[in-house]
């Protein structure tokens, strides 16, 4: 009883300096709203914030073909359809690869699913598949 004599004695202070009980009330909804409302808004400008710097690792089968284009490696992605990648070799295209899906995704409003690698192995038996990883930002 005693600790909670505290806390009358203080709303009790804090009452006549707002003019009584009614006033002590109105100070605490409006206050109480005023928080609530700001609360809102800063949640909401936190979560966009947040959306808006925050990435995620996407993998995408990608079929590796040195029989096209006079030898040089074609990459493509059969779940990004836009995106070919052809270098002079294996080694190069593997390396450029990932900035070359990480633009195309960009331009993507939802990005695609992407495709089990046993899937693509099972469609392009004779070519290489393997996975490239990206970071990109979420959507």
């Amino acid at each position: 009883m005693v600790g909670n004599l505290g806390g009358y004695q203080t709303l009790s202070t804090i009452a006549k300096k707002l003019h009584g009980p009614g006033g002590l009330v109105t100070a605490l909804v409006g206050g109480g709203i005023a928080l609530g409302t700001g609360a809102s808004k800063l949640s909401s400008w936190g979560v966009n914030k947040i959306r808006k710097q925050s990435t995620m690792t996407l993998v995408y089968p990608a079929v590796f073909n040195e029989m096209l284009n006079n030898g040089k490696c074609t990459v493509t992605f059969p779940d990004v359809p836009d995106t070919v990648v052809i270098s002079s070799t294996v080694e190069t295209a593997f390396k450029q690869a990932p900035e070359i899906l990480t633009s195309s995704l960009a331009k993507y409003k939802e990005y695609p699913k992407p495709s089990h690698l046993k899937t693509v192995q099972d469609n392009f038996p004779d070519l290489t598949v393997m996975l490239i990883s990206v970071d990109v930002k979420v959507k």
